[in-house]
């Protein structure tokens, strides 16, 4: 009988941990957000998202953060570029889902001079895109260069 309830007590452990992985995956590991709506000058890459993270909204984010880093490190480093991740259902950037028009997780580029934003352009191509990596790598790489090249 002690037999029995080990192999119980053990495929439930195994179960769980699977329940819980899953779970991991599919709501993701939120960053912690960027309190405040003014940014630094220069231009800010926003990975916006809601409280709930599918993989593919996790997908948008890590792969944007990794091909900015790729291509842009000089930019980074120097301060002309910066990436914020921010969950705009938290109730000090509700007014970014207002601002932005969001509905879902997305990539917007924001440039700031003086404390006051100048420019944005929101890419809700990233939805259409994210399932061929290369395509949506580029489209990224291409739409900040030319966030960072016009003044």
């Amino acid at each position: 009988m002690k037999g029995r309830l080990v192999i119980r007590i053990v495929l439930f452990a195994i179960v769980a941990a699977g329940i819980g992985r899953w779970a991991w995956e599919e709501f993701g590991r939120d960053e912690p957000a960027v309190v405040g709506t003014s940014r630094p000058d220069g231009l800010t890459v926003l990975a916006l998202h809601g409280d709930k993270r599918c993989r593919t909204c996790i997908r948008i984010s890590d792969l944007a953060r990794e091909e900015i880093g790729n291509r842009f490190a000089a930019e980074l480093a120097d301060g002309r570029l910066h990436w914020e991740n921010v969950n705009y259902e938290q109730p000090e950037h509700r007014e970014l889902a207002e601002r932005y028009g969001l509905v879902s997780s997305t990539i917007v580029l924001s440039r700031w001079k003086d404390g006051a934003e100048t420019d944005w352009k929101k890419l809700d191509e990233v939805w259409d895109l994210i399932g061929d990596e290369p395509e949506y790598r580029e489209f990224i790489a291409t739409r900040v260069a030319a966030m960072l090249e016009t003044p």
